[in-house]
């Protein structure tokens, strides 16, 4: 748990940029960060303590809302389903802006 939380800080530690500057994949990387936090038990105050930017306080908001099961496989793909929903809505809003 100790490790999970070290490498959450590590990924959080530059400021939050735009979606055109920053990856899908860095945004699904934290929103996995995210409702892993939700998952642990960390309080939503000291998660958005952790938490630079408005963007990502709004991701944070939205992995607080998750219902988490009790069962490991099922939070395995809450978590993992909430990631690939945030990596999706961003390829469409690359996509959007292109166009």
């Amino acid at each position: 748990m100790k490790m999970s939380y070290l490498a959450s800080m590590l990924m959080l530690s530059s400021p939050v940029q735009a979606v055109e500057v920053e990856s899908c994949e860095a945004w699904s990387a934290k929103a996995r960060t995210y409702a892993t936090w939700r998952l642990e038990g960390m309080s939503i105050a000291e998660a958005m303590q952790q938490t630079i930017g408005n963007r990502s306080r709004g991701l944070l908001l939205q992995a607080y809302q998750l219902q988490i099961p009790d069962d490991f496989q099922a939070q395995y793909e809450t978590i993992s389903a909430f990631a690939d929903g945030i990596y999706e809505q961003c390829q469409l809003a690359e996509q959007m802006s292109e166009d």
